[in-house]
């Protein structure tokens, strides 16, 4: 009980109201006027102030005296200890009773509640809250697949501390020996002699109130505790389990995981008498067993309480001491964390940022014109083709004109519900076919039965082995012209024009299948744990650092919300680090030890060299719509023909509209303004889908014809001018110039 009120008697209205009592007395509360006295209200308010200012002080003397009121004048703990004591032994009873009228005792609660509703407004009580539960290291506690394991000196020393063995912990005089004695019940030997060499003590008082109890290692026990520890111990038919249930509970809340072997070589027990009670108390949610500890897989005992407190440790001991970068770093970071690659062959390159961007959905057409040239040198769509006829690699579709590459075993992690449409364009679910095979099977025309199938492939059911049909369908936008119009046409020219756009739009390439989509059991808890660490491991794998916002841009399966529980817990097993990397940043983040270090050698050599990279403002690593109010707020609309170009950590180049408006942040004459201009060619000579002519208008908010950086723009390009506007033409005499790609150098 003196450990209660020690920990939040401070925090209590009754002691508020003794310290500002003292304080009164002492004149610490000033007063207008000597003969004025002030409002109740004031003297509260000035009260709780001047206690917030001296609660940093260890012998504050209102304080002191404060406490002294308390314990002394105010509360009769002498008659308290010698009631708990009776009724710990059985000597009084306790008898509850219901009754229509409140007690004297619980009149003050009554009347707080009336109190309460009385003056209450009409705010509803149900506001939303995070779905966040409390308890959940309670939980990881009493789940045996959940816990991670605890290192040996991480125990060690919370058992120094436990025992009050560590420097600073030791009992001060044999009083405070004595009365640790009582609360231990039984301190063995070894740790005796350990306090003694540190304790200050009067050996006649220590032999009046103490002795030795010869069981086990030996023990140090309270002459009163003595029989009451020697029943405990008993074995054979007068074997007092409630005794030894009693003993063994308060034993182990000092220390941490303990073995069975230990305890019974302690305690002198065959490990059969011990059994019993150790289960009762498992079974009371007092202890936990299991495999608790890193690298051994001896079973072991630990108060529940103990454990928790121990993972709050280990998490603890996992932060990172880090100075956070500024927010205008995160870009360059998440850039170079999507373009390391081990690989230098082409092929092994495209794999690797399939990877990383495994379960990403986004507009179809960007995948091949923006994404993955943004990360590769020469992308090649040939490539592409050839990873996924030899890789384990597909596309599925996420939504309308939308979707995601993932490997066959990734198609879980996509969707927190599997999808309810179903094709009965495709008998077989383990068959594939191709387009002419279907039109026969199906009787439908070419144009109905394209739509079909991409409306199953939008509803994630079909998909189709080969990018050539996704290609063609981005080209066509999805749609393929009724053929019977073709008869309407009489000149044979047109007509065989007509048909071959026809036939192009057509998706005959590859053959198509269903998808096959793996049946959770939702009553699986764990399955379930798994499954959202292995969505965390993706998004993990895919950025290095992981907050809200960032995640906000993904699959609602793949969003902070669901992912937040795992994370934790992922952060409880050293598998991820929790911290603050970037300012500005509102909430966690978290980070992989990998991404950490990759974060940390950056930050370490900020001042050297800068790279030129640019990106789509749809991008993964694009800033554009975070909602992060700290970054440039000169970023673009987050769409397709929107893009940035950085140097390093600066943003030097927004294009919008296909370049049609131009913003730069450096001066013209700036040493790297050619490798800024690397995001034109791109669009000039992509492999997918190029575009013929880049048209400029306007540059920094003034016609381009008038600007200062056309001049730099004509050392790079054959400019074409006409009245209203600059253009950049595609040349295909000319080789495409990748003298400027971008290669990061922290």
């Amino acid at each position: 009980i003196e450990r209660l009120l020690r920990h939040r008697l401070e925090g209590s209205g009754f002691f508020g109201a003794r310290f500002r009592e003292n304080a009164g007395r002492a004149l610490l509360l000033s007063k207008g006027r000597f003969n004025e006295r002030k409002p109740l209200w004031m003297s509260r308010l000035q009260s709780q102030k001047l206690m917030d200012a001296v609660f940093k002080y260890e012998d504050f003397p209102i304080l002191l005296e404060t406490w002294r009121t308390c314990l002394k004048d105010e509360f009769d703990l002498v008659n308290l200890k010698l009631m708990l004591e009776e009724l710990s032994s059985n000597n009084i009873g306790i008898t509850e009773v219901e009754t229509t009228t409140p007690s004297p005792f619980a009149q003050s609660v009554a009347w707080g509640q009336i109190n309460t509703y009385m003056y209450m407004d009409d705010q509803p009580k149900s506001l939303k809250t995070s779905n966040l539960k409390p308890g959940l290291l309670q939980e990881v506690v009493f789940t045996p697949d959940l816990r991670p394991a605890l290192p040996e000196k991480l125990i060690a020393d919370f058992e120094q501390r436990q025992l009050r063995l560590a420097d600073g912990y030791w009992p001060v005089g044999e009083t405070e020996l004595v009365e640790w004695v009582k609360e231990r019940s039984a301190i063995p030997l070894g740790e005796w002699n350990q306090l003694l060499s540190a304790v200050s003590y009067d050996q006649s008082i220590l032999d009046e109130k103490l002795t030795g109890l010869n069981c086990g290692y030996g023990f140090i026990v309270a002459k009163e505790d003595k029989s009451r520890i020697e029943a405990a111990l008993t074995t054979g038919l007068d074997v007092d389990e409630a005794s030894l249930e009693s003993l063994l509970g308060n034993w182990l809340q000092h220390y941490g995981p303990v073995s069975l072997a230990n305890l019974g070589a302690k305690f002198g027990l065959e490990q059969d008498h011990l059994l019993p009670v150790l289960n009762q108390l498992e079974e009371e949610q007092t202890l936990i067993v299991g495999k608790l500890l890193d690298n051994d897989d001896t079973t072991y005992w630990c108060d529940s309480r103990n454990y928790e407190f121990l993972l709050r440790l280990l998490r603890q001991e996992s932060r990172i001491q880090f100075d956070p970068l500024p927010l205008a770093s995160l870009t360059a970071f998440l850039h170079h964390q999507q373009t390391r690659f081990s690989s230098s062959d082409p092929l092994g390159q495209i794999f690797e940022t399939i990877e990383c961007l495994r379960c990403y959905t986004t507009n179809a057409e960007i995948w091949e014109s923006e994404l993955l040239p943004a990360r590769m040198q020469d992308y090649s769509t040939n490539n592409l083709d050839l990873l996924l006829q030899e890789g384990d690699i597909q596309w599925i579709g996420t939504g309308e004109k939308q979707f995601a590459f993932c490997f066959r075993d990734d198609e879980e992690l996509l969707f927190t519900e599997s999808p309810q449409a179903d094709s009965a364009l495709l008998q077989d679910a383990s068959g594939r076919y191709d387009f002419a095979a279907l039109l026969d099977s199906t009787g439908l025309t070419a144009s109905e039965l394209a739509c079909d199938l991409w409306q199953g492939v939008w509803q994630s059911v079909i998909s189709n082995d080969s990018m050539i049909t996704l290609r063609k369908g981005i080209e066509n936008k999805f749609a393929v012209p009724d053929a019977t119009k073709l008869a309407n046409l009489r000149q044979r020219k047109i007509r065989r024009g007509g048909f071959n756009r026809w036939r192009g739009s057509v998706p005959f390439s590859g053959n198509w299948y269903k998808v096959h989509h793996k049946q959770r059991d939702e009553t699986d808890l764990l399955e379930l744990e798994e499954t959202n660490k292995d969505r965390a491991r993706v998004v993990l794998d895919r950025y290095g650092i992981v907050f809200r916002e960032l995640l906000a841009k993904e699959v609602p399966a793949l969003r902070w919300s669901p992912l937040f529980r795992s994370l934790r817990l992922m952060e409880l097993s050293g598998e991820v680090l929790s911290g603050y990397f970037f300012k500005d940043i509102p909430g966690p983040q978290y980070i992989t030890p990998a991404a950490f270090r990759l974060l940390a050698q950056s930050a370490s050599h900020q001042s050297g060299h800068q790279s030129v990279f640019w990106i789509n403002a749809m991008d993964p690593v694009s800033p554009c719509g975070l909602g992060l109010k700290a970054l440039n707020q000169s970023l673009p609309r987050r769409v397709s023909s929107n893009h940035l170009v950085y140097r390093g950590d600066q943003l030097v180049l927004v294009s919008e509209r296909h370049g049609k408006s131009l913003t730069f942040f450096v001066s013209e004459n700036d040493e790297h303004m050619s490798a800024y201009f690397e995001v034109f060619r791109h669009l000039l000579y992509r492999s997918f889908q190029p575009i013929r002519k880049i048209e400029i208008e306007m540059i920094n908010d003034i016609p381009a014809r008038q600007s200062p950086y056309l001049a730099a723009l004509e050392t790079s390009f054959s400019l074409h001018k006409d009245h209203k506007s600059v253009y950049i033409q595609r040349d295909f005499g000319t080789a495409k110039n990748h003298d400027h790609r971008p290669v990061y150098t922290p």
